[in-house]
């Protein structure tokens, strides 16, 4: 007999990372200071039972939030790269940044696209078990949780 228990669990982490979003709103050569993003993990610890005792357990993220925030100081960008970030939900401040804030969901569509979750966190031999970081990449439209 097989019976599996779900525990749902939600980990709020503030030093994730971020990449390639300069590459996905078109503007490769475009340098865009991003803060540490917010991210809210929802995660299911899945042990397998038996009759005998607890055959395996696995974790895994089911849910990503993230606040990414992101400022341009564009004295050397054009008007149609401006156009883009102004576009990407970003203010422009006086003649010296544009800045946004881009809400990463990862049931949600991103510029069309679906996100993709990996988590490569575990069980520690400790018994232990948490996300501790988190990697947001634009370009590939992937959220790594460790």
């Amino acid at each position: 007999m097989t019976t599996v228990l779900n525990c749902d669990y939600q980990t709020t982490i503030d030093d994730g990372v971020v990449f390639g979003l300069n590459k996905c709103l078109g503007i490769p050569n475009v340098d865009i200071d991003i803060q540490k993003p917010t991210c809210y993990v929802d995660w299911l610890l899945v042990p397998e039972v038996r009759s005998w005792g607890i055959k395996s357990i696995s974790v895994y993220a089911t849910k990503i939030i993230a606040s990414v925030e992101w400022e341009v100081f564009i004295e050397d960008l054009n008007e149609e790269e401006k156009a883009v970030l102004i576009a990407a939900n970003g203010r422009q401040y006086g003649n010296e940044t544009i800045s946004g804030l881009i809400e990463v969901d990862t049931r949600e569509e991103w510029n069309g696209n679906k996100w993709t979750i990996e988590s490569d966190f575990r069980m520690e031999e400790d018994g232990m078990c948490k996300p501790v970081d988190v990697e947001i990449d634009f370009k590939n439209m992937k959220i790594i949780v460790s």
